[in-house]
């Protein structure tokens, strides 16, 4: 079962792989200075591309999760460790998102910068996010190290 998974993975990154390709030699056959006055052009090339870039993150990340669940899931003390940190990891999201992070913009800076209020809420969610999860592993690095100490 394992050599099968194994294959699909290989079989199906050779595909990525190779659609990769293809849409970069694309992209320099046909120039930067076409591509950026070409809308048709644009849409022909560049948009399947980043579609495809799209799942591959999509999938990437989906499978990111599901491994390490499921090899945990081989015995149940595990899966559920697992689960509650992925449920602990959504928390934070959401106190992120709700709680935190508001728009600090005046509407006229918005416009400026060419971006929504939602767009601005999710980029300041998603660095609180991320300064709650480094101060975690930071937190996390200084418990191993002392506890390492005194077990000495």
């Amino acid at each position: 079962m394992n050599k099968t998974i194994h294959l699909i993975f290989r079989i199906i990154s050779i595909i990525f792989i190779a659609l990769g390709v293809i849409f970069i030699a694309l992209v320099w056959l046909k120039g930067d200075k076409a591509l950026a006055g070409d809308v048709e052009l644009q849409n022909k090339i560049l948009s399947p591309f980043i579609t495809m870039t799209l799942v591959e993150l999509g999938l990437g990340t989906l499978l990111a999760v599901l491994f390490p669940l499921a090899f945990a899931g081989q015995n149940g003390k595990g899966l559920i460790k697992g689960l509650i940190f992925l449920a602990a990891m959504a928390v934070l999201g959401l106190i992120s998102y709700y709680g935190l992070s508001g728009n600090a913009f005046a509407p006229e800076d918005l416009q400026r910068l060419e971006v929504t209020e939602n767009t601005s809420r999710l980029v300041g969610a998603a660095v609180y996010f991320t300064y709650f999860v480094g101060g975690a592993a930071v937190l996390a690095i200084l418990y191993s190290g002392v506890a390492s100490m005194f077990k000495k």
